[in-house]
């Protein structure tokens, strides 16, 4: 019988180089308790600290004055934000909200700056970061144009990849426990809630997704959501 998972994975890209230790052996500069859709800095603060996710959840959410905000990142605990903005040293581009009660530490950008130039495993480990995030953004840039069905189910695969408690990506036949709600899911795939709610329905009626427990989206058959992005690859493809 298949077992839920929250997930525990191998390593796939060999960043868990000791660099991410350098959180642990700080004392931070804040701990912030936060309630559930709280505001924890807004886009076009000063970035005066590194956020680390101790507990809960923290989305970044990015205003538009065209349209409707995008979810740019979902952060889990051990994950950091505000990376962008302490290396660039320009105002956070996106608002930091909790997806549910959270607790979050921050670290004052001149240790972080310090502990850049000083220590290199941490240094790997903050460019790393950046970099994956960034080509992560570029394939969501990518699949934009793409039908709202491929979205979402892009977006529920990348949700089933990333280890809630380490940040690890990986890939498992087994079912898979999300907590997420469907309007994070609208957010972060750029379409309707209301597209949302039918697409992931007319899925739970086909079997493939559990949605008894509200805020939890069980990912029945990832096999399913796997064949229908590699159905699209085919079409782009011919």
């Amino acid at each position: 019988m298949s077992s839920i998972q929250g997930s525990s994975s191998i390593e796939l890209d060999g960043s868990k180089d000791g660099g991410e230790d350098w959180f642990g052996r700080q004392v931070p500069d804040r701990r912030i308790v936060l309630k559930k859709d709280e505001i924890l800095f807004r886009q076009g603060d000063p970035p005066d600290y590194l956020y680390r996710v101790k507990q809960g959840c923290v989305v970044m959410v990015k205003e538009s004055p065209f349209g409707n905000p995008l979810i740019t990142e979902r952060l889990e605990p051990g994950e950091f934000f505000g990376g962008f903005a302490i290396m660039g040293d320009f105002p956070y581009p996106a608002t930091a909200r909790t997806e549910r009660p959270s607790v979050v530490e921050g670290f004052l950008r001149e240790k972080v700056w310090s502990a850049i130039v000083s220590d290199p495993l941490f240094r790997r480990h903050f460019f790393h970061e950046i970099g994956r995030r960034i080509q992560d953004f570029q394939s969501r840039l990518l699949i934009s144009k793409e039908p709202v069905r491929i979205r979402l189910a892009r977006m529920i695969l990348s949700l089933c990849r990333k280890n809630p408690e380490t940040g690890e990506r990986r890939l498992d036949p087994q079912p898979v426990m999300l907590l997420v709600t469907r309007k994070s899911l609208s957010l972060m795939s750029g379409t309707s809630v209301e597209s949302v709610i039918r697409l992931t329905r007319q899925w739970e009626k086909e079997g493939v997704l559990d949605l008894s427990v509200r805020g939890r989206v069980v990912v029945l058959d990832p096999g399913y959501f796997m064949s229908l992005t590699y159905e699209q690859a085919e079409i782009d493809i011919h």
